[in-house]
């Protein structure tokens, strides 16, 4: 998704981001820091292909930012989500 991409899509993007439980898990820890699948796995405490599946989702949408180094892949939230506007990011997510 591009940041010329209308305000309702981008927010529409947002919600359903957020709509997810596990999402929203993945988001709390990728807003600390830079975390590989396994400690995801181990800090959410969900399998790895769960963790891989809802990594992809949000790394297509947006709204999250994967790094290779070395072997690992890392992923962190991208602070310039597509609908950064809207600020929906920007209050405490609690679960």
């Amino acid at each position: 998704m591009s940041n010329n991409v209308s305000p309702k899509h981008s927010c529409r993007s947002c919600f359903s981001m957020l709509a997810d439980g596990t999402r929203l898990k993945i988001i709390q820890v990728l807003k600390k820091g830079a975390v590989n699948v396994s400690e995801l796995t181990e800090s959410i405490r969900l399998t790895q292909p769960t963790i891989s599946h809802h990594l992809k989702v949000l790394s297509e949408s947006g709204f999250a930012v994967a790094e290779k180094k070395g072997r690992e892949t890392y992923y962190r939230f991208n602070t310039e989500y597509p609908c950064k506007g809207c600020g929906v990011f920007g209050a405490p997510i609690k679960i």
